[in-house]
């Protein structure tokens, strides 16, 4: 069964400020980041604690700014996941979180209020064949990118729903040999 929260209170609240925020739905979470408020550029830690007793049934996961966030269980019921503010976008961030229990989840939209930092800018001018790589270059750079893009696609690919890692044989292998 999926329920979808309603994200007019923890955005406000968000939008506002306040820290620690509660996004309000069918099921209560708590969120904070550290440091605190967050800024354009920067990474934080997002932590969400689900209100109530800890129940070590309920797993947490989400997204922002089109990247997946793993979070992992702390030992105080908090539930802890690093993320990247863009540098590009406006003074709110939108937190897609996922409460799940059993064969329940709750998602939860929130709008994380960040700061945008007054960085200074300077226009540079460059000739041509400095700002240009030649061919050999920027066949190097384009390999270099598609390795990246496939090495995250892995990385996202291989979590279980449980927040565990899933070892494909080769990793297995390779965690066997470091093992031992």
């Amino acid at each position: 069964m999926r329920r979808r929260g309603r994200p007019g209170l923890a955005a406000l609240l968000l939008l506002a400020g306040a820290s620690p925020a509660v996004a309000q739905g069918p099921a209560s979470v708590r969120v904070e980041t550290s440091p605190s408020p967050p800024s354009r550029g920067n990474v934080v830690w997002l932590y969400a604690r689900p209100v109530g007793a800890p129940d070590t049934a309920t797993t947490l996961d989400g997204s922002a700014a089109g990247e997946p966030l793993h979070f992992e269980r702390r030992a105080d019921g908090r539930f802890r996941s690093l993320l990247g503010i863009p540098l590009d976008g406006d003074d709110t961030l939108p937190v897609t979180l996922r409460l799940s229990t059993g064969a329940v989840t709750d998602t939860l939209v929130v709008g994380l209020a960040v700061r945008v930092p007054a960085h200074p800018n300077e226009r540079l001018r460059v000739a041509p064949q400095y700002a240009e790589p030649d061919s050999a270059a920027r066949a190097r750079v384009e390999g270099e990118l598609a390795q990246s893009r496939a090495i995250s696609r892995q990385a996202h690919i291989s979590r279980r729903h449980n927040d565990e890692m899933q070892l494909t044989s080769g990793g297995l292998s390779a965690l066997r040999a470091l093992l031992h």
